[in-house]
C-alpha cells in the first residue's frame, strides 16, 4: 500500500507559512495523532512556542520534527491496520 505522507519542503520560505502549514498537517491527522481537541491545542501551543523561542534554523528543525511525528505515527498507524486486514 502506498502511503501518504507529509513534507514542508516545498512551502513558501516564510516563518508564518512553515507554521501555517505545519498546524493544518497536524490538524488534518487529529485522529491518527489521537488528539481531542484538548490535546491538539495543547499540541498546537506547544509546538508554536517551541518554534518561535529561537531562529529561523530552530523554527525549521521543530517543524521537521512535527512533521515527522506525523509521518510516524501515519506508518505506525497503516502497519496495524495491515496486520489486521492480513
Amino acid at each position: 500500500m502506498v502511503t501518504n505522507t507529509y513534507s514542508i519542503a516545498n512551502v513558501n520560505g516564510n516563518a508564518y507559512a512553515v507554521m501555517g502549514a505545519v498546524v493544518q498537517i497536524m490538524s488534518d491527522e487529529r485522529k491518527t495523532m489521537g488528539w481531542d481537541s484538548a490535546a491538539f491545542e495543547k499540541e498546537k501551543e506547544a509546538y508554536l512556542d517551541s518554534a518561535m523561542s529561537s531562529d529561523y534554523d530552530n523554527l525549521l528543525a521543530v517543524s521537521k520534527n512535527m512533521v515527522g511525528r506525523v509521518n510516524s505515527a501515519i506508518l505506525a498507524n497503516e502497519a496495524a491496520n495491515e496486520k489486521f486486514t492480513k
